[in-house]
């Protein structure tokens, strides 16, 4: 009974080492699909195949223009990419890339518009400024996209649990960047706090009104 019981477990074992070792690749596989690398050239090929998103986990796989419109920003991008990783958008007829960038205690995401997917332009974002008042900035804080709301909504804060701060944009369909619809505030990072809205931006007045 022993050595039957141990022949199962040695089936088990070599069909789980199988399947790891066939599933094990496929992430990278699926991602090098999407990015064509063309050899004596400065621009690498950008396939979203029909996907309204996909990522890049692996360094090495991103495009070469996309390299270096982020090194020039000196985000630090490569540490942490297995567990957040760069993720290509395509929404409204637009495409996007988050890129993570590392930092002390905070992890904040640069946004870049492939409108011209040979030269990736890194979106200024208006965010609130510490006095009063907004400032144009490369970064905003964490950002995610809301497909519900259809928003990109862009946290700042640090591990400290101090509070936090969320920007909200919209996309625009003849704006080159991105519009500042709200900011959101909690006081405890760390919580389960609801988010209270800090400023919202108000409708434009009608030619009627302003007349």
């Amino acid at each position: 009974m022993n050595g039957h019981r141990l022949s199962i477990f040695r089936t088990l074992l070599v069909a789980l080492c199988l399947v790891a070792a066939v599933a094990a690749p496929a992430r990278s596989d699926d991602e090098a699909s999407h990015i064509r690398k063309i050899e004596n050239s400065e621009f690498d090929g950008i396939d979203f195949k029909g996907q309204s998103e996909f990522e890049i986990h692996d360094p090495d796989l991103l495009p070469k223009q996309l390299v270096r419109a982020i090194e020039q920003t000196y985000c630090r991008y490569k540490e942490n990419l297995k567990t957040l990783p760069v993720r290509f958008l395509f929404i409204e007829k637009r495409r996007f890339v988050l890129v993570p960038c590392s930092g002390i205690a905070i992890t904040w995401h640069e946004i870049f518009d492939l409108q011209n997917s040979r030269h990736p332009r890194l979106l200024q974002l208006a965010k609130m400024a510490p006095e009063r008042g907004f400032v144009a900035a490369d970064n905003a804080g964490f950002v995610t996209w809301n497909k519900d709301d259809q928003v990109f909504e862009a946290t700042g804060g640090n591990d400290m649990c101090t509070g936090a701060v969320r920007h909200i944009y919209k996309i625009a369909p003849d704006a080159r960047e991105l519009p500042l619809i709200r900011v959101d505030y909690r006081l405890d990072n760390c919580g389960d706090g609801a988010w209270k809205t800090l400023w919202t931006a108000p409708p434009w007045p009608t030619r009627e009104q302003l007349q």
